[in-house]
């Protein structure tokens, strides 16, 4: 994995083939943006659309934001095969519409917020719904502060046992 001190804007972090993927700030916030990239100081991107964070292989993802007050913020959808774990030592937050997907059977989606709050403004699917497939994994979220969902979002663990854990330190605030 890589670290890095300061914080990161992700315009595209993709794998195809096995392995895990990783980004782990030593004291930094974590951006997955979305849209084209603008800003003179990307000049290699400059004009380019960004493509998210995509693992298509077999193999997990993790983004890590450490540091005090540091938060992940989604933008843009991301996705996995395998399992895919984002941690914070602040927020995580989803913009609206902005989905986080592991596809593959038995994956797994861990957030974990540890001083602050974890706010959804997408939907979370953890899981397959291959014929054959004999299991789901496990969605958990928890947060320092709040857990909350916009209205209309869903959190599915697909398969035959597939679990959804929510905890947080203050209240939790499920979608109607």
């Amino acid at each position: 994995g890589t670290q890095i001190t300061g914080d990161v804007s992700v315009a595209r972090l993709a794998q195809v083939d096995a392995g895990t993927l990783s980004l782990t700030t030593q004291s930094g916030s974590i951006t997955v943006l979305t849209g084209d990239v603008s800003n003179a100081s990307y000049l290699l991107l400059n004009g380019d659309a960004t493509q998210s964070v995509v693992h298509a292989g077999s193999g997990s993802v993790s983004l890590t934001a450490n540091g005090a007050g540091e938060d992940v913020l989604l933008q843009k959808d991301v996705s996995s095969v395998g399992n895919f774990t984002i941690t914070a030592a602040d927020a995580i937050t989803t913009d609206t519409g902005i989905d986080i997907t592991a596809t593959g059977n038995t994956s797994n989606i861990t957030l974990t917020a540890t001083a602050g709050n974890v706010v959804l403004g997408g939907n979370i699917t953890a899981g397959t719904t291959t014929a054959g497939a004999s299991d789901s994994g496990l969605i958990s979220a928890t947060a320092g502060g709040v857990l909350t969902m916009a209205d209309g979002t869903t959190i599915n663990a697909t398969g035959v046992s597939g679990r959804v854990e929510l905890q947080a330190q203050g209240r939790v605030s499920v979608s109607e």
